[in-house]
Parts: structure tokens; C-alpha cells; sequence
């Protein structure tokens, strides 16, 4: 009866953690620096056991006196591989654009870019009820870098959703 009603979902939307918290993190290790971190998804069931959906990635902080933004925004789909619904063991990939200014410039002469980038995920969704689940993954992404460790999403990501199913 339980897993008839996870599979009775249909869409899901969550808020990875991971982000939030290295965000505060990177803005602890230095008090020059800070940067706020979100990064909302969102799925939808196509049929039994595999999804599509969108995420996206917004990172606002400071470095020195230099403002910094990151957004990315990619497609994702996933295949359940135990389930017929949107739970348990996932794997998944996406493609996406991401945009990092600095100072409001994305000028590569700046330190700015806008580029592609790709991921692999893999992870476990934990339905607590129907309707709340946590969500712990491991992803590789692949994009262009930043530098001088400003923590925008590549290599090896961990993560850490928490959302709601309907």
C-alpha cells in the first residue's frame, strides 16, 4: 500500500542543501568573502520509473569587493532503476548553460563566462511519507571554472535534497 502511493506521484520539487551549506562554509573560511547559495529542481514522471525536470543553480557573494553571481540551469533526466515511481535508488545526467559574472560582467577579459556544462548523478530518494522525501546524491559536473576556489558547482558534487512529491 505504501509504495502504491509513492508511485501515485507524479511530480517532485526539492532544494538541494549541499549548496547552502558550502556556500556558508566558503563565506566562514575568510571574511572577505561570502556567498549565498540556492539550488531549487524540479521532476516530472514520463513513465514508469524514469523522469525529466530542470534544475538550477544561483550563487550571489562577494570576494574581496568584487560581487560575483553564478546561475546555471540545465534539463535532467533520471531513471529509477528499482521503482516504477520517483523513489529509491537514481541514476541521471544533464545538460545545461551556466553564466558567472563578476562585477556584473561576464566579459571573459573580466574573469566572466557563459558555457555549457554536463552532469552524471547517482543517488537514493527516501520517501518519509507520500509526500516528503530526503534525497542524498553524488554528482560529477563538467563546465568551465571560476578559479581562485569561488565554489560554484563542478567535479565531484555532494548533495542533499529535500523536497515534496505531488
Amino acid at each position: 500500500m505504501f509504495t502504491g502511493a509513492v508511485s501515485a506521484q507524479k511530480m517532485s520539487v526539492s532544494l538541494d542543501a549541499a549548496p547552502l551549506v558550502k556556500g556558508f562554509i566558503w563565506s566562514d573560511s575568510d571574511a572577505k568573502n561570502s556567498c549565498f547559495a540556492l539550488a531549487p529542481s524540479f521532476e516530472y514522471l514520463l513513465q514508469p520509473g524514469f523522469t525529466l525536470g530542470a534544475n538550477a543553480d544561483l550563487y550571489i557573494g562577494k570576494v574581496s569587493d568584487i560581487d560575483i553571481l553564478y546561475f546555471g540551469l540545465a534539463a535532467q533526466g533520471r531513471w529509477y532503476t528499482h521503482s516504477e515511481g520517483m523513489d529509491k535508488f537514481f541514476i541521471g545526467g544533464g545538460l545545461g548553460i551556466g553564466v558567472f559574472a563578476l562585477d556584473g560582467k561576464t566579459d571573459k577579459k573580466k574573469g566572466g563566462f557563459m558555457d555549457l556544462s554536463l552532469f552524471v548523478e547517482a543517488g537514493y530518494r527516501a520517501m518519509f511519507n507520500p509526500q516528503f522525501f530526503v534525497e542524498p546524491s553524488r554528482a560529477y559536473v563538467y563546465g568551465r571554472s571560476a578559479g581562485s576556489g569561488i565554489p560554484i558547482p563542478l567535479g565531484w558534487q555532494a548533495g542533499l535534497s529535500i523536497g515534496m512529491a505531488f
